[in-house]
């Protein structure tokens, strides 16, 4: 599922490229007009942008610019497929001419008389080339992935040129060629950018932006994986002009740099989506609500433990929990009031469990008690305890206001030999909390196979009487 906010911000991304790219290839057009070598270059002495890629560029730019507010039109989409091909055009033009004896003279369509050696570069022709099919398959709605593989090959084409112009080396350009311009090559990636975000709800980018495990921590790792060895390249062309290493140890160097930083990546990565998987897993089994475990989950765990104390003749009780007059609570003071409630007893039943014992939400206002390893002596005095400091304790309500509240609890114990089917044990319990509600609630009230064969509620002398010792362990 795509994050809607960060789609928006993609969208938005894509507009600020799009301004971008058309202030600085309008500039550019405006020096060639002018003949003025600051606007062509933007920093005197670099290479010049070729006028026909400026004007290949405002076109691209514009195109994005608009797709967020005309797509879906008809006139967008011809101006859109219209643009795209005069960069496919003018880039395999270009090509061709590199490649082949024949040269169309494509990069001399604009300004012929002013251009001296100012040709294009053919990484900016296959830059054209690429970036033109990439457009037209999107504003065309086609081929989402293709569109955004081909944009990623040419950011990867332009990053290297705007590297070399960082490093102060010749990666510009191929050997014999005239380089590709510095404002060229970062409008190229204003433009690789601004396509890759306004295509943001398809392909592979919509998985960058995705609100699941793996969106997070891809967003998380991108930005290391994009500086960190840009980083080290910086670092080992520093230390080899200074003479820190020999050019063997600083390939070495950045290789084990690479390496400890991609392991440290993929180390966080496992923890994010660990993370995640928790997150999924404490969604898929614990009720929001009141912070217990949810109605399949409890009864999963009762299952479980029921087949191992038949199998290995150890003792289990479940208890069913109800909150007496509930529907009184929501008449009188809301819904809102009923939940914090449901929300302040499951902490408080929560607070009162071992970590053996397991404790959920079976429906409504009515909650299902696990007691591994328990006889029936104990868990009566804990479901006793249980009572006890619930009838004590205040429940607060939004409004600031508090309440008393009391329960009604129902107890069974899982006797050997029968089925090893849990609901048998589950119903026990809840006639037993039944016959507490009729009796006049705020009481525990054992069921038949615990009480010589009838139910009877937990009383102080009960609880002697059936624990045989005065505080028997739970």
């Amino acid at each position: 599922m795509v994050d809607g906010e960060l789609l928006n911000r993609c969208r938005r991304v894509a507009e600020l490229a799009a301004l971008l790219v058309m202030g600085l290839s309008i500039m550019a057009l405006v020096g060639w007009t002018l003949d003025n070598d600051w606007m062509r270059s933007i920093v005197p002495g670099m290479v010049p942008m070729n006028p026909l890629v400026a004007f290949c560029l405002m076109a691209a730019g514009a195109v994005m610019w608009r797709r967020r507010r005309a797509s879906g039109s008809k006139n967008f989409s011809r101006l859109g497929l219209a643009c795209g091909l005069l960069l496919v055009l003018v880039g395999t033009s270009r090509l061709i001419g590199y490649v082949t004896p024949w040269d169309l003279g494509a990069d001399r369509w604009l300004f012929a008389s002013r251009l001296a050696v100012d040709v294009m570069a053919p990484n900016t022709a296959g830059n054209l080339l690429l970036l033109g099919i990439a457009l037209s398959l999107i504003v065309a709605g086609r081929a989402a992935l293709l569109a955004q593989l081909l944009v990623t090959l040419s950011s990867a084409i332009s990053f290297m040129a705007l590297l070399g112009y960082v490093y102060q080396v010749p990666l510009f350009g191929l050997p014999g060629y005239m380089p590709m311009a510095f404002h060229t090559s970062l409008c190229f990636l204003l433009i690789e950018l601004g396509l890759l975000a306004g295509s943001a709800d398809a392909g592979f980018v919509a998985m960058l932006i995705s609100t699941r495990s793996g969106g997070r921590a891809a967003r998380r790792m991108l930005p290391s994986a994009l500086l960190l060895p840009t980083l080290l390249g910086a670092l080992g062309i520093y230390g080899m002009r200074h003479d820190w290493f020999v050019p063997e140890y600083a390939l070495a160097l950045m290789a084990t740099f690479c390496s400890v930083g991609l392991v440290a990546t993929l180390l966080l990565a496992a923890r994010w989506l660990n993370d995640g998987d928790a997150e999924v897993e404490r969604l898929l089994t614990v009720d929001t609500l009141t912070g217990v475990l949810n109605r399949r989950t409890v009864l999963n765990f009762l299952d479980t433990e029921t087949a191992a104390c038949l199998r290995y003749r150890m003792p289990l009780c479940a208890a069913m929990v109800d909150i007496d007059h509930f529907k009184r609570i929501n008449d009188q003071h809301g819904h809102a009031a009923g939940d914090a409630v449901l929300g302040q007893l499951g902490a408080q039943i929560r607070s009162s469990l071992r970590e053996t014992d397991a404790a959920g939400r079976y429906g409504g206002e009515e909650f299902v008690i696990v007691l591994p390893h328990t006889s029936v002596q104990g868990a009566a005095f804990y479901a006793e305890r249980l009572r006890r400091s619930i009838a004590d304790a205040q429940f607060r309500l939004a409004t600031g206001e508090r309440i008393f509240v009391t329960v009604s609890i129902g107890l069974a114990e899982v006797t050997a030999g029968e089925s090893p089917q849990p609901e048998q044990a589950l119903g026990r319990a809840d006639a037993a909390l039944y016959k507490a509600k009729r009796d006049g609630r705020n009481r525990v009230q054992l069921a038949a196979d615990v009480s010589g064969g009838r139910m009877e509620p937990v009383s102080e002398t009960r609880l002697a009487q059936v624990a045989g010792a005065a505080t028997p362990p739970i």
